[in-house]
């Protein structure tokens, strides 16, 4: 059955983003529901791109790296009587306003519409929640007990905890991977699975995220480490400027570590390229994350991923298979030692069987044709 779909993305970055953001997952999950041949309506700020192959997008004022509800608002107003015509709309937002104006205003339409929460912004829509999609178990657990992600681990007195979570009823909360685009993020056709002598650290520079563990490592083991840091926003700058004197003392005792400058708008090719040739992805998190995309593409280029056994990475690494769970500095740099062993095909042919876009889109269309039909 064909369908006409709405995707709602936030007014914070483009969709995709030029740079860091989980826009990303929202073009790939609007590009695999135009792909399985339906139409798609992406509603999304400025220097967004239409999804593929033959998908519609239409604007809403942009805030660039920040979370501006009235913005989101907007799209509501602009677009209620075409959004309403949809057959089922899948709000993204980081207010989720269109979800709360059609709870309140359109209660006949409440039941084809499809909240998905991301990350640490997990706290509305403002009315009861309904048709809730996070990306991971973990995740769900988390928001149907209304705590923070910081939550049992070593960030949990540092202040960052302060931030809590909305309580979501877990009969109204559905667990679907996020995606990515497997045929972008591949081996390198010219020269699959040949790798050089490096690790990855690919993510924001935000102290939780691991980075210090990753300098530590390249320091013990004289590996070289690459960092390929977002700088998107203030925030990520102030970190990184923290993170470089690190760097230089641990230079200092012979680490070799080099801080890749991202070249916007190639980030997605550079960032591409880096995942082909290393060694291992290198992702040391130290709190509860929501799903964790640079894991499936790092995965997707068929190379193997070191990372905490915290939050959704158990639920995507397959421990000694695809990657390494760890704890410790010392299982970090025992899995370092033991990377080698693993088959980067192996890597590369679960991402596709278990992330890829139109898969992902599909495990949507399925809950919303088992939600609307009860």
């Amino acid at each position: 059955m064909h369908l006409n779909i709405a995707v709602l993305s936030t007014s914070t970055y483009a969709c995709p983003p030029i740079s860091y953001g989980g826009e990303i997952f929202f073009y790939d999950l609007s590009c695999g529901l135009a792909k399985l041949g339906h139409s798609v309506t992406l509603y999304a700020a400025p220097g967004s791109k239409p999804p593929e192959p033959s998908g519609s997008l239409k604007y809403m004022r942009g805030s660039y790296g920040n979370i501006a509800p009235s913005f989101e608002y907007e799209v509501y107003k602009m677009y209620k009587e075409e959004i309403l015509r949809s057959d089922f709309i899948i709000d993204c937002a980081h207010s989720h306003a269109v979800a709360e104006q059609i709870a309140w205003f359109h209660r006949e339409h409440k039941c084809k519409v499809f909240i998905v929460q991301n990350g640490v912004v997990t706290h509305t829509p403002r009315c009861d929640p309904w048709n809730i999609i996070v990306g991971s178990s973990i995740w769900k657990r988390l928001i149907v007990q209304g705590i923070s992600q910081f939550k049992d681990t070593p960030w949990e007195n540092s202040g960052l905890d302060s931030f809590m979570l909305k309580r979501f009823p877990e009969e109204e909360v559905h667990v679907i991977p996020w995606a990515t685009n497997t045929e972008f993020y591949c081996p390198d056709p010219d020269a699959p699975y040949e790798k050089e002598d490096y690790l990855l650290f690919c993510g924001r520079p935000t102290p939780y995220k691991g980075l210090h563990t990753a300098i530590k490592l390249a320091e013990e083991t004289k590996i070289p480490l690459k960092i390929f840091s977002s700088i998107a926003q203030i925030e990520h700058q102030f970190w990184r400027s923290y993170y470089i004197e690190m760097i230089d003392k641990a230079k200092a005792k012979g680490a070799k570590i080099e801080l890749v400058e991202e070249r916007i708008p190639f980030g997605y090719e550079q960032k591409r390229d880096l995942y082909r040739k290393a060694k291992a992805l290198i992702f040391p998190y130290e709190h509860n994350e929501a799903f964790g995309l640079t894991i499936i593409e790092s995965l997707a280029c068929g190379t193997p991923v070191i990372t905490s056994n915290l939050g959704a990475a158990p639920e995507i690494v397959k421990d000694g298979e695809t990657g390494f769970l760890c704890k410790t500095l010392e299982a970090y740099e025992e899995a370092v030692n033991h990377v080698e062993a693993l088959n980067p095909e192996a890597c590369r042919k679960d991402a596709v069987e278990r992330f890829n876009r139109t898969r992902i889109a599909q495990m949507y269309l399925d809950l919303v044709k088992k939600l609307q039909s009860k």
